[in-house]
């Protein structure tokens, strides 16, 4: 009787496609997602440049978590070795993110509801200030954090990414990658709505994830050092700091000049 042999590189290989597919599959449900979000925030009269400028914001600054100690781990963790099923451990990771952003929508949404509004525009200044920092500071990260724990490896892949994804997700508990996500938060709360926070966290999980999916298809093809596209992936996105600082900086100056669309 004939025995099949699979080869390693064959295994290689359908894992690099399997990957991919699954990949370019949540990134564009992920976008669906905040363009719906968007959408429905605007068409309740949210200003629709504010929010788009806000939301782009959000995603820089989910974007440079992979710089922090455990978006690094969890972005090395994706395409465990060994793991059979690497779809499955990158759909749940990429689920945990998006559960724990809107969680922190959620939450925020309800400090909103019992806030007092006072508008947007005495937010200008902490924008222009945060935004020159970053400027000057692109890669400096707040102290602190809480870590996930190692120990709960144990669970296997599947649930141990998608709660290390959840954890990232909620954007406040692990280390705070900028000050850019107070400012965000803050706007959120002066918005007074739900789907303004919705769409900003929203925009806030498809950085995280977009840093996270290029980093596993990477992982996925590299045979020797499975972290190695983690390491490229963060030595390559600094810029993404001053993007967020001068963004930020526009942002402010056109709340200080009344611009309010």
């Amino acid at each position: 009787m004939t025995q099949l042999v699979i080869q390693p590189a064959t295994l290689r290989t359908n894992t690099v496609a399997q990957v991919r597919t699954t990949a370019i599959g949540l990134a564009t449900l992920t976008i669906a997602i905040v363009v719906a979000l968007y959408a429905t925030a605007v068409r309740l009269d949210a200003p629709p440049l504010m929010t788009a400028g806000m939301v782009l914001l959000a995603a820089l600054v989910g974007a440079q978590g992979v710089r922090t100690d455990c978006g690094w781990n969890a972005a090395s963790r994706l395409i465990a070795p060994g793991e059979h099923r690497p779809a499955a451990v990158l759909s749940s990771h990429v689920t945990g993110i998006l559960v724990g952003s809107a969680v922190t929508a959620g939450l925020v949404a309800v400090l909103a509801a019992v806030t007092p509004n006072f508008g947007p525009t005495w937010l200008a200044f902490p924008l222009i200030i945060v935004g020159a920092l970053r400027l000057f500071r692109a890669t400096t990260m707040l102290p602190g954090g809480w870590k996930v724990r190692r120990m709960w490896e144990r669970w296997g892949a599947l649930r141990f990414m998608g709660v290390f994804g959840f954890f990232l997700g909620l954007g406040f508990v692990t280390t705070i990658v900028s000050p850019g996500f107070f400012l965000m938060a803050a706007w959120s709360v002066q918005s007074g709505t739900l789907y303004v926070p919705a769409a900003i966290f929203a925009g806030f999980a498809g950085g995280r994830i977009a840093t996270s999916l290029i980093a596993a298809a990477g992982d996925a093809k590299s045979s020797s050092v499975i972290c190695q596209t983690v390491d490229t992936v963060k030595s390559r996105i600094t810029p993404l700091g001053y993007i967020e600082g001068g963004l930020a900086v526009l942002i402010g100056i056109a709340l200080l000049v009344g611009v309010s669309v």
